[in-house]
């Protein structure tokens, strides 16, 4: 997602010349729009006001998606990552509600990052609100158009969302490193592990699938012209699977990372970065070719590379991609030896 230039009331001009260089030159498939350049203030003219609209029409143009969010907060009473995201999230959510910007852009897409804000929480006052307004059901008023992430940092949180908001509507957020950084005393997890949180969701694996990678290819654009990229700018991915070695403590692994390695959650780590800043129960593990798989061994000794999720109730040795699979990979994530 690319960052655009705004400031309060400043015009587009170069929000939008940035926006075109961001998806025609340099590759972006999305960008970030701040409904709040004042931090706070809300200096600004709601989104559904014509002074955006010379933005959306370049979004349109593109078609690409802006995610709605916030930045600083230069308000005293609305610290930033507690009250100030949440906030515009909520009130951005709100604007587009009283407003009809969908009839003039049917084809513009929206996503709101943390879940939607209170939004899911208070589905009930914003359908009313809808009503009241003589709005037509938030399901064809807004929600081909709008999209909301998972970035919630608990699992009755994730819960309610999956439950009153239609699952095509959200999106997976990996949330890593995300606003609240440690570890959750009450389950023993980074509180941003949101994959974690989908993973237990009560919900079918293809409504799995679907909120994992499924809504990501309908709301961005499946093809976009990309600046030239040699292959060595890309991580090595190897044939050799011995890259690893195990800690004598496997609960407490302090190997170093090779430069380019691609964990479960795809993120792609740098020159000796070690393993234990990430390190949680829920950390993804990987085994090693040759090393035997606890339950199915001898047979995985010629496998290369498995990822699989470390629960609480997870042995100590590792597991196979075979005889221990995680619930839901989605579709496009890498392992060490096969980028598939």
């Amino acid at each position: 997602m690319g960052q655009l230039p705004q400031s309060p009331g400043a015009n587009l001009d170069e929000t939008i010349a940035e926006l075109e260089r961001c998806v025609t030159e340099l590759g972006f498939i999305g960008v970030n729009l701040n409904p709040d350049p004042s931090g706070g203030k809300w200096e600004t003219v709601p989104l559904t006001d014509k002074y955006w609209y010379p933005l959306y029409e370049k979004l349109v143009e593109l078609d690409v998606p802006a995610m709605i969010h916030v930045s600083a907060s230069c308000n005293p009473n609305f610290h930033a990552t507690g009250a100030h995201y949440m906030n515009a999230d909520t009130t951005a959510f709100m604007q587009l509600l009283q407003g009809n910007l969908f009839k003039d852009f049917p084809t513009l897409r929206f996503l709101i990052p943390h879940g939607g804000g209170a939004v899911p929480y208070h589905w009930g006052r914003y359908r009313g609100l809808a009503d009241m307004l003589k709005q037509p059901s938030l399901d064809t008023h807004l929600m081909n158009n709008v999209f909301f992430d998972t970035c919630v940092y608990h699992q009755p949180g994730i819960d309610l969302l999956v439950k009153v908001i239609d699952k095509k509507n959200i999106l997976f957020g990996s949330e890593m490193i995300g606003a609240v950084r440690g570890i959750d005393p009450q389950t023993g997890y980074y509180f941003d592990d949101t994959k974690r949180y989908i993973d237990e969701a009560f919900i079918s694996d293809e409504e799995r699938a679907t909120i994992f990678a499924g809504n990501a290819r309908r709301v961005f654009p499946v093809s976009m012209p990309r600046s030239p990229r040699k292959d060595s700018d890309m991580p090595a991915f190897t044939k050799d699977a011995t890259w690893l070695d195990w800690d004598a403590n496997p609960t407490r692994p302090t190997f170093k990372v090779p430069a380019g390695a691609v964990d479960a959650h795809c993120h792609v780590f740098g020159p000796g970065t070690s393993s234990r800043s990430r390190q949680s129960a829920s950390t993804p593990r990987v085994m090693r070719a040759g090393s035997s798989c606890s339950r199915c061994a001898p047979s995985s000794v010629s496998r290369k590379v498995w990822w699989s999720r470390q629960r609480a109730t997870a042995p100590t040795t590792p597991r196979c991609w075979t005889c221990w699979p995680t619930r839901a990979t989605p579709p496009g994530a890498l392992s060490r030896s096969h980028p598939t």
